[in-house]
């Protein structure tokens, strides 16, 4: 995961200044600035800090800033892992199948949530979660995740959601999208990454084995496809599914030397998340191809 890493200083380093000193004369004072700034630009591409230094700031003070970031980082990086939960005291907390109420896991979360701050540990809460579906989130997956045991002031240890679950309705059009290009991507194998194991048409199941032949037998269809325009139209959840809609047009010159085809209209992908919460297609009609 990611470490927020901040440093206050005073202004940004730009490759300019440095070209326009080292042309000059430099004075002492100068030369220190100069130092100063390969020292930034070293920082960065050591650590990937992010430092600011304005032109009129001290050198002197800029160069004990600088040796001071250098050393946390250090301090940072050598540090052993630990979980999430021992960094922040293993405190006890409420086991999820005692709290009924969005109200009892609301307060937990935010005890919880108050006691990472204090560690200096920031969690990003998705807005389309629960208060069940955070509180599990932070026990299951937070609170055994290994951090660096570091508790310097320059550091925030920061951690977002979407990384340990890709369930977030941002995934859902990426990977809807992902299977109509991979499927018209006639230079590639289609290997049907984002489709479910078990898949839907109308109302039968069927086996993911029998879709990707399916596929496989539109694309030997055509000895050229050409994906023209692809727009995401929106999300419509129902009770027992979500679908994810859109615009299409492409074309296709068939192998056996007819006339192109063009098709072009609304498209629809039924969706659901998988056991490793990932947001599948399980259902797609588009024009020219569905299954």
């Amino acid at each position: 995961m990611t470490t927020l890493l901040i440093y206050f200083a005073l202004v940004v380093i730009t490759t300019q200044n440095l070209l326009k000193m080292e042309n000059e004369h430099l004075s002492p004072e100068d030369e220190l600035r100069v130092e100063n700034e390969l020292k930034a630009l070293d920082l960065e591409l050591q650590f990937g800090a992010k430092t600011f230094i304005s032109d009129d700031a001290p050198p002197e003070l800029i160069q004990a800033f600088l040796k001071n970031v250098q050393q946390n980082e250090a301090n940072f990086q050598n540090a052993p892992m630990i979980s999430i939960y021992e960094f922040i005291g293993s405190p006890k907390y409420a086991p999820i199948d005692l709290l009924e109420t969005d109200e009892q896991f609301e307060r937990e979360i935010e005890r919880l949530q108050e006691l990472l701050f204090s560690k200096r540990v920031l969690i990003d809460r998705p807005e389309f979660l629960r208060p069940v579906g955070y509180y599990r989130f932070l026990i299951n997956d937070i609170f055994p995740h290994q951090m660096r045991n570091y508790t310097g002031e320059t550091i925030m240890h920061n951690f977002a959601y979407h990384e340990f679950h890709q369930d977030g309705p941002e995934f859902i059009g990426f990977h809807a999208q992902a299977v109509v290009e991979d499927i018209l991507d006639l230079k590639n194998d289609f290997t049907g990454a984002w489709i479910t194991e078990e898949c839907r048409s109308d109302r039968d199941i069927v086996p993911k084995a029998k879709i990707v032949e399916k596929i496989t037998a539109l694309r030997t269809k055509y000895k050229e496809i050409i994906p023209v325009a692809f727009q995401p139209e929106g999300l419509q959840p129902t009770e027992t599914a979500m679908y994810f809609m859109f615009l299409i047009r492409w074309e296709g010159t068939p192998a056996d030397g007819s006339p192109k085809e063009e098709f072009e209209g609304m498209g629809i992908c039924q969706m659901a998340i998988g056991e490793d919460r990932q947001w599948m297609v399980e259902g797609m009609e588009m024009p020219g191809f569905r299954f």
